[in-house]
């Protein structure tokens, strides 16, 4: 096992890792819902063994407004390993740590409950039914009844912003300043 971590801004994506993706969210989800693209300032990793990507994830600048006030953290999304049973999305949850607590950013992304107890194993934060406070900011009247993540769990690293916490001090909706997918 010949292990390489990659870290590249979406801008600097081949087509063929952008392909690799959307063919692979494919085969785990059904179908496509969020293809990928060349996001400029996201953050993408990957983990490959032998020259191969084996899995993947991002970080995704994001900013979140909560009782008035602006807060600018990353996004922890489309985190898929590719083989599985070998550890590969543990090393990359390790490497995704290790960039928020370099620069000093909360990390938070949201998965469903049934997966929660991996990612509390691998070093995040986990806090069930997290996802029911979310909206998106410039949603529509439909889109905005609408949960985030439809009361999935809560995946996170927080930094010193304190961020999480003050989001679990209120009962606020917290609005997402993302597109609507």
């Amino acid at each position: 096992m010949k292990l390489e971590i990659t870290t590249k801004r979406g801008s600097k994506l081949t087509s063929r890792e952008i392909n690799l993706m959307n063919k692979e969210r494919i085969k785990e989800y059904g179908k496509n819902n969020k293809n990928f693209r060349r996001e400029p300032e996201s953050i993408f990793f990957f983990v490959k063994d032998a020259g191969k990507i084996v899995s993947f994830g991002m970080l995704k600048p994001v900013s979140i407004y909560l009782d008035g006030k602006n807060y600018d953290i990353l996004g922890i999304g489309n985190i898929l390993s590719i083989v599985r049973r070998r550890e590969y999305a543990r090393i990359l949850i390790a490497v995704i740590i290790s960039y928020l607590k370099k620069e000093n950013k909360t990390g938070l992304g949201f998965c469903e409950n049934k997966i929660s107890g991996f990612y509390e194993k691998v070093g995040l934060n986990v806090k069930k039914n997290m996802a029911r406070r979310f909206r998106y900011r410039y949603a529509t009247k439909a889109e905005e009844k609408r949960e985030l993540g439809e009361g999935g769990c809560g995946i996170y690293y927080e930094s010193k912003d304190k961020f999480i916490k003050n989001i679990l001090s209120t009962k606020s909706l917290v609005h997402l300043e993302v597109p609507f997918w």
